[in-house]
């Protein structure tokens, strides 16, 4: 594989030093010919020959393959024979496919013993091209018999350019594809600009802004490197690459801080993200002031290599985020690692190290569109995902307010009762002790609702807060069932227990909120005087099943599937007192110990909840 790479090379230099008589035959049925490895070529670094001086050198080397010389002062000169056949049709074109060249000069040895010169290019007004097009392109007119072309190439932008023939109905069939291709190209960054932009007025997102302003100028400066706004305006070789130079170096600039706020590098690295937004602004106004003041030609390979060792840098940045598992870190490696291989490339064929074509030529193009597109794309679902974030944190917000007007209200109640309860006993220091006991048991019964609240709260903010909310130990079961039922008269609350094993393991004080939750609320939906049963017992298979069964106003069918929901009151709770956490608690401390609760209705009217806890403590997820 080595020896047949050693040998191309010989050949390719070898032909490349021999000298170039070879003339390209054309024939009547030929409808385009690209000249690649056609030409020979000389090298006129003061840029003073004539054509006869040229024509009569005899260092004339083979060029093997497209004209690629890079940023270059020095004028380069073709030379190309062609013999045209009898009888064949004249009219050619040819097509030099760079609407950046400054002055490209064709020269046409003519029968007076002359050679007759035709020029177009940045640097002639557009009025003395030979063709109104976008790129140099002149008219040959070729009867039989052997012709020689000699072209004279100068320009301060990259000088790389494909150069071909074309008969007329070829050429124009290839200026329709270009014109459909350009305007499909114009629709689809019209597209993105536009959306982005409407977008950005109504959502207020700084990513869509910075988004509509770097499509605009990848936008300019793809159109201007294709000589598109320079054909329909009219505009000089110095205001054409002023405005190229700006939108170029304009782009990095923007592209930088899309960037930044796209890997949202001012939360992950501040100091990283301040001097990153810093050096790329320092550096692309100061390429633009060179290129514009200065000189284009110097300025350019400056800001490319500058762009690829900044894709280059940023794209080390979103692997390291990547691998974190920030997620837009992704699509960033995607669509600006794309996008870095069109600017590569570019970059490559503008220094002459890669050969111009249709690859080298549009890569950039393609790419830029391609990257825009999934960017636009990206910004789009981004700003959904956001606002529902939004609306999930302004539901958080609201529910909290809400949390805190009903623990308001709920300790409210008790506390007014130990005030009103407290300023009559002052009143009445003479009061009979009946009376006095009364106020008392108030008093006790308000305080035992406040720690009641104050544990459910406190318990609340302990399972929804901590990563082990679970505090299990080995307790005894029946000692706590009759501890959580005592808190009721023991007539209103009977304890129903059969073959409990002595010691279960759980945490006790979690589970101690499940019964208390559980007869409470049976206590506040049953009748003064109707009893409630704690009913607990063993299953075959291991389980704990504990039930709460009252003979009060039942839970209606449509109502059963969302007691358990936080904040859920149903319509028989209405003006009693209740936050609507007690059975959300309930519920969730039960999955916590790997069990289950369901709501069922009494046989005869009232509401029966069943728990059902396993034998080994399981974490629910």
């Amino acid at each position: 594989m080595l020896h047949g790479l050693r040998r191309f090379l010989f050949i390719l230099l070898l032909t490349a030093w021999l000298p170039a008589r070879a003339v390209v035959p054309l024939s009547n049925g030929l409808e385009s010919l690209d000249l690649r490895g056609q030409m020979s070529w000389l090298r006129d670094d003061a840029a003073q020959w004539t054509p006869d001086v040229a024509a009569a050198r005899t260092d004339w080397r083979r060029l093997p393959g497209e004209p690629s010389f890079g940023f270059t002062r020095a004028a380069i000169w073709l030379r190309v024979t062609v013999r045209q056949p009898v009888n064949a049709d004249p009219d050619w074109r040819l097509v030099f496919n760079n609407a950046l060249l400054e002055d490209v000069r064709l020269y046409e040895w003519q029968a007076s013993g002359h050679w007759r010169e035709t020029r177009a290019g940045q640097m002639v007004p557009r009025a003395q091209w030979p063709m109104n097009t976008r790129s140099p392109t002149f008219r040959l007119s070729l009867p039989p018999g052997e012709h020689t072309l000699l072209v004279r190439l100068v320009t301060r932008p990259s000088l790389s350019t494909t150069v071909s023939l074309l008969r007329p109905e070829a050429y124009r069939a290839e200026a329709t594809r270009e014109a459909l291709g350009t305007g499909a190209l114009m629709g689809v960054y019209a597209l993105v600009i536009v959306f982005q932009f409407v977008f950005w007025r109504v959502s207020r997102e700084s990513l869509g802004l910075w988004c509509a302003l770097y499509a605009s100028c990848s936008m300019a400066a793809v159109f201007l490197t294709a000589g598109h706004l320079q054909a329909m305006f009219g505009w000089s070789a110095s205001f054409s690459l002023s405005l190229l130079a700006l939108s170029l170096c304009l782009s990095l600039v923007l592209a930088a801080r899309f960037a930044d706020v796209l890997l949202e590098l001012p939360r992950h690295t501040p100091r990283g993200s301040r001097w990153h937004v810093r050096l790329t602004t320092v550096v692309g106004l100061a390429t633009a002031g060179i290129a514009v003041a200065v000189d284009y030609g110097a300025a350019m390979p400056i800001l490319q290599l500058s762009t690829i060792v900044w894709l280059v840098g940023l794209n080390m940045v979103a692997v390291k985020l990547a691998l974190r598992g920030f997620r837009p870190a992704y699509l960033f490696l995607l669509t600006f690692g794309v996008y870095g291989l069109g600017v590569l490339v570019r970059f490559l064929r503008n220094l002459g190290v890669l050969e111009p074509g249709w690859l080298t030529d549009n890569i950039y193009q393609v790419t830029s569109i391609f990257h825009l597109i999934v960017l636009s794309l990206f910004v789009a679902l981004r700003y959904g995902s956001l606002k529902r974030q939004l609306a999930v944190a302004h539901a958080a917000h609201q529910e909290q307010r809400d949390f805190m007007a009903l623990v308001s209200h709920e300790f409210r109640t008790p506390l007014a009762i130990i005030n009103t309860t407290a300023q009559q006993l002052a009143r009445n220091l003479q009061a009979p002790a009946e009376r006095t006991l009364t106020r008392c048991a108030n008093i006790q019964q308000a305080a035992r609702r406040m720690s009641n609240l104050m544990d459910d709260y406190l318990s609340l903010d302990r399972l929804e807060g901590a990563e082990q909310p679970l505090q299990a130990q080995a307790f005894d079961l029946l000692e706590w069932l009759e501890d959580a039922a005592a808190d009721w008269p023991a007539e209103r609350v009977v304890l129903d227990v059969d073959a409990l094993p002595e010691r279960w393991a759980g945490d006790p004080k979690l589970l101690h909120i499940v019964v208390r939750n559980l007869l409470a609320n049976a206590d506040r939906h049953s009748p003064a005087g109707q009893e409630i049963t704690l009913a607990a017992r063993m299953l075959e298979r291991g389980e704990l099943v504990l039930r709460v069964v009252d003979h009060g106003e039942g839970i209606p069918e449509d109502e059963r599937a969302q007691v358990f929901k936080k904040y859920f009151r149903g319509r028989t709770a209405q003006g009693k007192p209740g936050a609507g956490l007690g059975l959300y608690m309930v519920e969730r401390i039960v999955r916590l110990h790997g069990g289950r609760i369901r709501a069922q209705a009494t046989p005869g009217g009232g509401a029966t909840f069943e728990v059902r806890l396993p034998l080994e403590l399981t974490h629910a997820p």
